[in-house]
Parts: C-alpha cells; structure tokens; sequence
C-alpha cells in the first residue's frame, strides 16, 4: 500500500517508445488496491475440537488437520483452504469462517493505520515549515510592496487619461526596483532594519 510506481509515458509514432519519468520530475503513481484479503489459517488439534489460529512452528508440528480462510475487511471470501488432515465438520468450517471474518477486520485496520501514519511522516517531511512571526513579516512586506506598486499603477492610468507623458515619471511596474527613487527612503530603512527580511 506504501509502494509507489514511476509514471510512463508512451511516445513516438507507433506509440512504442516508453519513458519511464524520475520521481523529481512528475510524482510517482501508488498501486490500484480494491481488497485487502488477509489469509487467517487455523489449526486443529486433539480429535479436531481444540483450535489454533494463526498456528506457530511447533503447533503445526502437532495439529491433525489445517484450514486457511482469506477474507477482506468487508467479509467476502476470496479462497478457503483444507488441504490433507482429518475431516471438519461443516459447523467447524463456519465457526472458523466467522472468526476469520473479526480477525481480517482487526488486522486490515491495524494495516491501514499503519499506512496513515507512514503517509503522515512522509508528507511532514516534505513540509517547510516557518516561524509565525516569519509569515506574517512576508505577509506584511507582500502587502506594502503591492500597494506601493499599485500607486503608480494608478499614477499612470490616470497619467495617460490626462494626457500626460507617462515615461518621464519616475519608476513604474515595468521596471519596478524596491532600490529607485520610487519608493521612500524610510520604508526601505524599516525593511532592512526587520529581522528576517
């Protein structure tokens, strides 16, 4: 569920050619999931009425018989399993299928968190983070700068419906350089004096 796949692309003009695209140039793709079936396997031990789940080394050593159910979180069967062993009664068979069923649900939620948690970590890492105080001193200085250069926006649409010559003013957005005359000299002095700018 975590594993990634580069995107492709077909080119040329039979559409043979394949470009396998780096990570840094287009995201990589995650796999198509629609199930998560999860294979619970029991184990039957004594005359068949003691059961394992999920049976370690040494309790397959000792089981009678096996039974592997593979269930999605939504309790579809996808494939049961009784290979060789003692026989199972069919009240066995559901007890072990509903089981199975509680025990899918638990482990594919255990699963899903998992990968919330990888997603999570993974997307922080990418994140920049910033001081408020640094936010808000861009955010001021974005501020100012676009109302500075709005004004002689202004200046020269008003300039131009009265007929003025526009090119002998100083400064417009064209060539606009926060280091002209355009802009006064003690709001450049407080730019340079704020930490951070």
């Amino acid at each position: 569920m975590t594993f990634r796949r580069s995107e492709c692309t077909l080119e040329g003009d039979d559409g043979r050619e394949v470009t396998v695209h780096s990570p840094k140039v287009k995201e990589p793709l995650p796999l198509i999931i629609h199930h998560l079936p999860v294979a619970i396997t029991f184990a039957f031990l004594g005359s068949g009425d003691i059961l394992v789940i999920d049976p370690t080394h040494h309790e397959e050593a000792v089981m009678r018989g096996r039974m592997t159910a593979t269930i999605n979180a939504s309790g579809d069967v996808s494939a049961v399993q009784k290979a060789g062993g003692e026989g199972v009664m069919q009240s066995v068979i559901m007890q072990c299928m509903h089981v199975a069923s509680l025990k899918a649900a638990d482990i594919i939620s255990k699963i899903k968190n998992a990968v919330e948690a990888y997603h999570t970590e993974r997307a922080l890492k990418k994140v920049k983070w910033y001081s408020s105080s640094d936010a808000i001193e861009v955010d001021e200085l974005d501020i100012k700068l676009k109302e500075h250069r709005n004004r002689y926006v202004f200046k020269e649409i008003r300039a131009s419906i009265s007929g003025e010559n526009v090119k002998s003013r100083i400064c417009g957005p064209s060539n606009w350089d926060p280091y002209s005359k355009g802009i006064a000299p003690d709001f450049l002095r407080r730019l340079q004096a704020s930490p951070g700018s």
